[in-house]
């Protein structure tokens, strides 16, 4: 599987956000994500790092979520 978990970072800790995106895409000041199951969810933030390795997306607050 290729899916990865998205974090947004919050000072020094990562909180899970959406389990088991498949895409991810950003869309100007937000970024979009749908997972396997067809669920979806936006963020206003960034993308701050992606660990593939890891399946690991971190985001970065520039706002809350929606």
């Amino acid at each position: 599987m290729c899916e990865s978990n998205v974090y947004i970072r919050e000072k020094d800790e990562e909180v899970l956000f959406f389990d088991s995106a498949d895409v991810v895409r950003v869309e100007g000041s937000r970024v979009y994500m749908r997972n396997l199951f067809g669920e979806e969810k936006y963020y206003e933030g960034e993308l701050e790092e992606v660990l593939l390795s890891k399946h690991k997306i971190i985001l970065k607050s520039s706002g809350s979520p929606s």
